[in-house]
């Protein structure tokens, strides 16, 4: 199956950016961001979900070569402003955990990744006519996968890809795990 991107969260430690979901506390467990960007790179986009405050220019050096679409999301809007002030062709979008921060979205962002719970069709298009890309998170049931594409949203983040299908408009998004085990397989090899 093809996809447009590959979803994965990104940490700090010691200096070094890591995919993972959790706060890292055993680093050994973990892959390089580097690592999974030179893997991916010609062969799909990426989402880099930022899930803590980190050094800016480290990010910035580990996706200054990337070959594709890259997607950058988060909470933090100023580690977002600061990629996207870079790379002006980045993909920035605001995660959106609840409907109080819609209309607090900050002019430089393209999109939301946002909590598929919350959306509905009346949201996706107020969202797209703002001109906004839609990212739901995290969908794990066939029929609300069908449901959002059903109501336009242009990606779907999974923990079970799987469950996802592609039509010709629609863009789909692998999450961290289909990233994960291919890094390992091939660091076996």
């Amino acid at each position: 199956m093809k996809v447009d991107a590959i979803e994965v969260d990104v940490r700090s430690y010691k200096g070094e950016l890591y995919l993972s979901h959790d706060k890292i506390k055993d680093v050994k467990k973990c892959i390089k961001l580097t690592d999974a960007l030179s893997l991916i790179s010609r062969k799909s986009g990426i989402m880099l979900d930022i899930k803590e405050h980190l050094n800016t220019t480290t990010l910035v050096n580990c996706i200054e070569d990337f070959k594709g679409t890259i997607y950058i999301s988060g909470t933090y809007s100023d580690i977002i402003k600061r990629i996207k002030e870079s790379f002006p062709k980045v993909v920035a979008l605001i995660s959106v955990q609840n409907n109080k921060t819609i209309d607090e979205i900050p002019e430089f962002i393209d999109g939301v990744s946002i909590r598929y719970t919350i959306l509905n069709k009346d949201l996706a298009e107020n969202l797209h006519h703002r001109g906004m890309y839609i990212a739901a998170w995290t969908v794990n049931k066939k029929s609300k996968i069908k449901y959002l594409v059903d109501i336009g949203v242009d990606a779907i983040i999974t923990d079970k890809p799987s469950f996802l299908f592609i039509s010709d408009n629609k863009r789909t998004i692998y999450d961290m795990m289909e990233i994960l085990f291919a890094i390992k397989k091939r660091k076996r090899l």
